[in-house]
């Protein structure tokens, strides 16, 4: 019987398990040696992290610099979020803000062959937001004229006080400028044959048209003047009421003046030409904002000198503060059979 040496034994056994586990053997009571071994793994090498204040600034410094780019990338998408929709907002508006035209009429002159005082009858468009008439303009395009007009409304300053018992035939200040030239213009009675007039001086514009009083002052008779516009030439400056008693010393006696900047009424006899236009109100309110609902006539006139002749083309521009643009061209006919004749759209 061989026996195996306890050393060749341990070696055997330490080769088998790859040098990864350790043996051990005793001597037991009727052998030589008995070999017995328990196996184990050997404890793996402990691995000792980086301690200390250096390891903790970097770790503080990696979190802020994380923190910070966060804020900035939600910043920066906010900003580019609330003008993606705004841009959509404006892009929706231009494509859908605007107005139709349903037709232009013009007044028709038998004698000169001329148009004059467009009619301009329109709406809303379908789906478009409702528009602030205060910021609409209308261009007008002839072969004589080219012109941007403005809503002509009344406003805050539209009624000038005046004290009606100065006004005699010397000029008075009626404390207004109705010219705009920075110097308050002047207001007088002259006498007339039969009826006494009413003339403004307006500073730089020079003498207004005579505004008759229905009768001479001295006779003490009634005084009844309508709105009557204040004009120099084809420049309206305003327009002026009177109402009372003429004095026996050229003067009015408890007489009510009203001078008013602007009309109270949209008509072609109280609009500025070319550079103003005034909106009549077919259907709704007199908001000055035009909404789903409502109709209105918008009021144009040109100078004598640039009226329409016929046969000739002209074409209206018409824009809002954020909407589109609304082309309508027309023309006039060749020949003048109406006194209002319809020159959009054509037949």
């Amino acid at each position: 019987m061989n026996l195996i040496s306890p050393d060749s034994a341990r070696n055997d056994a330490y080769s088998q398990c790859n040098g990864n586990e350790t043996f051990k053997y005793e001597q037991t009571p009727g052998y030589k040696r008995i070999m017995t071994y328990s196996i184990f793994r050997r404890a793996k090498p402990q691995k000792r992290g980086i301690m200390g204040i250096g390891t903790l600034i970097i770790f503080i410094a990696t979190i802020l610099v994380a923190a910070v780019a966060a804020a900035v990338l939600i910043s920066t998408s906010n900003v580019l979020q609330q003008r993606s929709l705004l841009v959509g907002q404006e892009a929706r508006k231009t494509i859908t803000d605007g107005v139709d035209i349903f037709s232009i009429m013009a007044d028709s002159n038998y004698t000169t062959e001329q148009f004059n005082n467009f009619e301009i009858l329109m709406r809303l468009s379908p789906g478009s937001d409702p528009l602030q008439m205060r910021r609409f303009d209308v261009e007008l395009l002839s072969n004589r004229v080219h012109s941007a007009a403005q809503l002509y409304y009344p406003g805050d300053d539209n009624y000038i006080d005046v004290n009606a018992s100065t006004f005699t035939t010397s000029q008075v200040s009626i404390g207004a400028d109705l010219d705009e030239d920075g110097t308050d213009d002047y207001m007088m009675i002259m006498d007339g044959a039969v009826v006494d007039v009413v003339v403004f001086n307006l500073s730089s514009e020079g003498i207004s048209e005579n505004i008759s009083l229905g009768t001479a002052v001295t006779g003490g008779g009634a005084i009844d003047v309508e709105e009557t516009p204040i004009t120099v030439g084809e420049d309206i400056y305003g327009s002026i009421e009177i109402s009372g008693l003429g004095s026996n010393v050229n003067e009015f006696d408890g007489d009510i003046v009203v001078i008013r900047r602007v009309a109270s009424e949209c008509s072609f006899d109280f609009l500025p030409p070319e550079d103003y236009y005034c909106m009549d109100v077919v259907i709704g309110n007199s908001d000055y904002i035009l909404d789903s609902r409502e109709k209105v006539k918008l009021l144009i006139k040109t100078r004598s000198n640039h009226a329409l002749q016929t046969g000739e083309d002209v074409m209206f521009i018409m824009s809002s503060e954020k909407g589109r643009l609304v082309e309508a061209r027309a023309r006039a006919p060749d020949v003048v059979t109406y006194v209002k004749t319809r020159i959009w759209p054509l037949d």
